[in-house]
This record gives C-alpha cells, sequence and structure tokens, in this order.
C-alpha cells in the first residue's frame, strides 16, 4: 500500500497568499495538499515580521526545530515523512535555512545545497558562474575588512564612476540606495 504524497514543507514562512493558492489548486485537481512550515529555531522573530506570517490561517502547522540536526528534524517531521511531497522556501531570507536540511531528504527531488548556497550569494554566484560562462559575468570585486586603505585606495583609483556598491548576501538590494 502506498502513502499518498501530499505534505509540502515551507522553510520558516509561507507566503500570505499560498494558502488561497492551495486551496484553488486543490478544487481544480480534486487534490488534497496538506502544507507545513517548519521554522529553524535559530530564526529571529524578524523574519516572522517580516515575511508576514500573522496572516497564515492559524490551521497551518507550524513545527519548530534545530536544522543543524538531522534528528531532531526527523522527529519533529516523523509524522509527516512517508508524505513529504516536497520542500520549498518561499522568500529569499529563508533559502539558508533550507540549504541545511535538503540532504536530509535524499529521496526527495531538490537543488543541491551547493546550488541553493550559489542563489542567494553573491559572490559564491559570481565566482561559479565566471567559470561556466565568463563573457556574461560584469567585473567584480570583493573587498572586505582585511584590505589595508593603501589597498582600497589602489582599487578606487582603477574604478570608473558612478559604480554601484552592493554588500554581499543581502537579498533584494538591502541598503543599496541612490545618493
Amino acid at each position: 500500500m502506498s502513502t499518498e504524497k501530499n505534505v509540502v514543507i515551507f522553510i520558516n514562512a509561507m507566503r500570505p497568499e499560498t494558502p488561497k493558492a492551495i486551496r484553488e489548486y486543490e478544487s481544480r485537481t480534486k487534490s488534497t495538499i496538506q502544507p507545513i512550515i517548519l521554522v529553524d529555531e535559530s530564526v529571529s522573530e524578524a523574519i516572522y515580521s517580516a515575511n508576514h506570517q500573522d496572516e497564515i490561517p492559524s490551521e497551518i502547522p507550524r513545527i519548530t526545530c534545530n536544522f543543524d540536526s538531522k534528528k531532531d528534524v526527523e522527529v519533529a517531521l516523523s509524522e509527516y515523512l512517508p508524505k513529504i511531497l516536497s520542500i520549498t522556501a518561499q522568500f529569499e531570507n529563508c533559502v539558508d535555512e533550507l540549504s541545511k536540511i535538503v540532504d536530509y531528504f535524499p529521496g526527495l527531488k531538490l537543488p543541491t545545497k551547493d546550488a541553493l548556497i550559489a542563489s542567494t550569494d553573491k559572490s559564491v554566484m559570481r565566482n561559479t558562474m565566471q567559470k561556466s560562462i565568463p563573457e556574461l559575468i560584469p567585473g567584480f570585486r570583493e573587498i572586505d575588512a582585511n584590505y589595508t586603505e593603501t589597498e582600497i585606495d589602489e582599487i578606487a583609483e582603477s574604478l570608473e564612476f558612478p559604480l554601484i556598491v552592493k554588500p554581499n548576501g543581502l537579498g533584494a538590494s538591502l541598503l543599496v540606495s541612490k545618493s
């Protein structure tokens, strides 16, 4: 007897419009989808409020566990494990946590941990793409706190202005503004 795979795990948060989309899909396909929000215990309340989780219906289970422990994740999802259809992160600020657990589910078709990291870390993405398709990658330079003032001055002299400076690892151009 096979178990119907109908559980979709949403990592840390779910878009407010998703429950309605699921109901519409269920009506159209005469199927049932069981959404579950799986939250890494290390995630702050900031992600909860930034992603409007107060708008999610309370009947959707919200399970919290330690994503750094495969055992904790398996115990938290034990009643759902054979029914998991997919695992997804609907917000960019949740992809890092998805990358922590993808290896725990080898039977599911999920992106690799490396692919997820490359999708949200500009440095990793650019370096990965530079190896494959260098002609499509605009010039970039990584600068960190270990550079001396002289080195930074040399870099500044080599740049053409105006230019855009974006911090690595901040999605949606956070902290980038026109001055």
